[in-house]
């Protein structure tokens, strides 16, 4: 007998022990999911107003999308001919100074630099550099101008802001894959167009031997990438890295913002608080739904539903929540012990009894009592 019931107790103690453990590891990962889902849904909001910021970009400013333009040739740009643009909806306007830092283009121009310090030089080294450097630069313009391509398409269309905003980072992936193939194609296509620069402007038989003897090892190079794709791949992807990393640089001036909260100076990091000013329903919903899916999945159903309620309830009274932590309510003291001045009641002060002051004379101990007077008196 005693032996079941040590084994019942040992039992019994062992399911309450993972009844515990399971709890305990239910709400720590109710925990971890919420917070690295808070920071998934920022990252994400914070791509999308990525890209919002570079279709903004595309329709207002110059892009360097030829090569025989400045600032691949002649002078450095000094001028992206911005025109302003809508951005919130059109709740504000945009527009692209012409700020020294807008002007500059880091890769290209150092590229332009290397091509002057080369140029006039007919030697095989310095064609070899000009076929470089002519590759690059058709790579960049290419992926300018298809950058621009795309994101005036979609302005075009009419796709509202905060929908580019929240579908722009699923379709970034598939855009980035259509770009890298376009890219190692059109790669191919400027190597082959590239390469009569070994033979330009040479008057000896030899040096056109020597240059048609590197077309032909360059063409033999060409195939070796086109069969195993990654030495053409890394200089588009480095590419495509650049120039998409150039569209997040630009520093902008947004004018007559209706919230007037996001206004004057602003560069890329400053677009999700416009949005968050105003469209904040449509970026807290998000924020609830996730909510609402890890209690469903990690505290069960009555969670769940406890949480829909009380995303209602966020959602509902959102502007009242915004309006009080921008005009947090100041705490009055006689309104929190009392009425208003504006109630049938009030809250009286103390009433504080001033004396009459009196007039400093000569003290007199005991008043009008003579001491003199009542010792003859207790002598009789």
């Amino acid at each position: 007998m005693s032996d079941s019931n040590d084994t019942s107790t040992i039992d019994e103690k062992k399911e309450e022990s993972e009844g515990s453990s399971k709890k305990d590891n239910s709400i720590g990962g109710l925990l971890g999911a919420f917070v690295m889902g808070l920071i998934g849904v920022y990252i994400y909001y914070k791509i999308g107003s990525w890209i919002v910021y570079a279709s903004v970009i595309s329709s207002s400013c110059e892009l360097p999308t030829d090569t025989n333009l400045p600032p691949f040739e002649g002078s450095a740009v000094n001028s992206l001919k911005s025109k302003p643009v809508h951005i919130f909806g059109d709740k504000a306007t945009i527009q692209f100074p012409n700020d020294p830092d807008n002007l500059k283009y880091f890769f290209i121009d150092s590229l332009r630099n290397k091509k002057r310090k080369y140029a006039g030089s007919e030697t095989w080294s310095s064609h070899m550099f000009d076929f470089c450097i002519t590759f690059y630069e058709s790579l960049f313009s290419f992926n300018y101008s298809f950058i621009q391509l795309i994101l005036k398409f979609i302005n075009k269309l009419g796709i509202p802001q905060i929908v580019i905003m929240l579908l722009g980072p699923l379709c970034l992936g598939f855009t980035f894959l259509i770009l890298f193939i376009c890219n190692w194609i059109y790669a191919i296509f400027t190597w082959l167009t590239s390469l009569p620069i070994f033979v330009r402007n040479n008057g000896t038989l030899i040096e056109e031997l020597i240059g048609y003897w590197t077309i032909f090892v360059l063409f033999i190079g060409l195939i070796l990438c086109a069969i195993f794709v990654f030495p053409i791949a890394i200089p588009c992807s480095l590419i495509i890295f650049f120039v998409s990393l150039s569209f997040l640089l630009y520093k902008g001036e947004v004018i007559g913002n209706i919230k007037d909260g996001v206004n004057g100076p602003v560069g890329a990091g400053d677009i999700l608080a416009g949005f968050l000013e105003n469209y904040p329903r449509t970026l807290i919903l998000f924020l609830c739904l996730h909510m609402i899916s890890i209690f469903f999945n990690y505290l069960g159903p009555v969670a769940g539903f406890v949480s829909i309620v009380l995303s209602i309830l966020i959602l509902y009274y959102m502007d009242k929540l915004i309006e009080s932590y921008k005009n947090p309510p100041s705490l009055n003291m006689p309104q929190f012990f009392g009425k208003s001045s504006s109630g049938t009641e009030t809250v009286k002060a103390p009433i504080k009894v001033v004396g009459t002051p009196v007039k400093a004379t000569s003290v007199q101990v005991g008043g009008n009592f003579n001491f003199l007077k009542e010792l003859k008196k207790l002598q009789k």
